[in-house]
């Protein structure tokens, strides 16, 4: 992240300027270190366009190759120092991006940086739950053992995904084919019967009038449909960079039925994961909610996160923390209450992430035996439509020849 800020030299004189920091904490440290004294420190936020840009021409690091990342470096390092294993992976590397992101890390590391912190300047590709399970694990002399819990953590992870991409496939190649259907019949097939019906006179039914104006409408504005959904799309875009739109889209996102409880169990898996992994790394339950806030991508989940850590660091049990919140599945919540008052509470969360991570499985099955038949019956429907506005007609002209 970059931070601006005004500070009073070792001069006396007011100096002006920005530097790069995983965040505002570190950033005041660097700061303090060079002598300054700080009048004013802030994230310099970026504009909507500058975001959308940075997102398109960013490319980061998918979880597959973070986890397979994590894998390699957990196995050698019982045999090489970091800086030599970064440089190998460095120079198998194919994907010109991922390479680079090495470069950047092994110098960091050769420079004498912490590992996580070479890390966090990469924040597009390494999520902060990440960076700091890696900072526990390094910290305590566990690096090793950390990298192969996050790997198996960050595969599975990666499979989720894979399996929501695998569920998607079907009703996007279905939708895809009725947009192509009804491109090639507003093309060619009605207006070539529209033609050969007014050479003959005949009175067309209302369906096929209908179906015939509204195919001259797409033919003649076809671009001025295309540059309107662009153009669209491009709101949408530009409106996803502002917090209350994210927020409200978002909790939407979370009534839905069906979506609304993947959404809450697959970032509750996640959430739940990390926590465990952060207590078995040795945070304390309030640096481990700190390190969780920015595990979900759900504005609704996020906030109130920092709620809960706020909560808890007022004095608050982790039961009251998480208790008004409706987005919790009840069983988490009874589980964490279990867990928090046996002390059990890593050994709990474990549970009712893998109880999430069923439940996610279970989701997509059914959305996936839902979709089929219901776009199959809306493609049949735009089918017979079309069907039905050529064939009335042509029944008309048997019946008077």
């Amino acid at each position: 992240m970059l931070y601006s800020y005004k500070a009073i030299n070792t001069s006396g004189t007011i100096e002006e300027g920005a530097l790069e920091a995983s965040d505002k904490r570190e950033a005041a440290r660097v700061l303090v270190t060079q002598g300054l004294k700080l009048l004013h420190l802030e994230e310099e936020k970026e504009s909507a366009i500058k975001k959308i840009k940075r997102k398109i021409l960013t490319r980061p690091i998918d979880d597959k190759t973070v986890a397979l990342f994590c894998r390699q470096l957990s196995v050698l390092l019982e045999t090489e120092p970091l800086h030599k294993i970064l440089f190998i992976l460095e120079e198998e590397c194919k994907n010109n991006a991922y390479a680079r992101v090495l470069r950047e890390i092994r110098n960091d590391v050769e420079e004498g940086k912490p590992f996580y912190k070479a890390l966090a300047k990469h924040d597009e590709s390494f999520a902060k739950s990440t960076v700091s399970l890696i900072r526990a694990g390094e910290e305590s002399g566990e690096l090793r053992e950390t990298l192969e819990r996050l790997a198996n953590y960050l595969e599975k992870i990666a499979d989720a995904k894979e399996k929501f991409k695998g569920a998607m496939i079907y009703p996007t190649l279905l939708l895809c084919v009725t947009f192509g259907l009804i491109f090639l019949m507003f093309s060619f097939v009605i207006p070539t019967f529209a033609t050969l019906f007014q050479s003959m006179n005949a009175e067309l039914p209302a369906l096929t009038k209908a179906v015939i104006e509204l195919g001259d409408f797409v033919s003649r504005n076809g671009i001025f449909i295309l540059l309107c959904f662009i153009f669209i799309c491009l709101i949408f875009l530009y409106l996803l960079q502002y917090e209350n739109f994210k927020y409200q889209l978002d909790k939407l996102m979370l009534r839905l039925p069906i979506w609304g409880d993947f959404t809450r169990h697959s970032a509750w898996q996640k959430i739940c994961v990390t926590l465990a992994m952060l207590i078995r790394g040795g945070f304390s339950l309030d640096k481990a909610l700190e390190a969780t806030k920015d595990v979900s991508d759900n504005l609704v989940i996020k906030n109130f996160l920092y709620g809960a850590s706020k909560k808890f660091t007022e004095g608050y049990s982790l039961t009251a923390a998480f208790r008004d919140f409706r987005d919790i599945p009840s069983v988490h919540f009874q589980l964490i209450t279990a867990g928090e008052k046996s002390g059990r509470l890593e050994e709990v969360l474990l549970k009712a992430a893998e109880f999430s991570d069923k439940e996610t499985g279970y989701i997509l099955k059914k959305f996936e035996s839902l979709t089929a038949p219901v776009l199959t019956l809306i493609v049949g429907g735009i089918v017979l439509l079309f069907v039905l506005s050529v064939a009335l007609p042509i029944f008309s002209l048997t019946e008077i020849f």
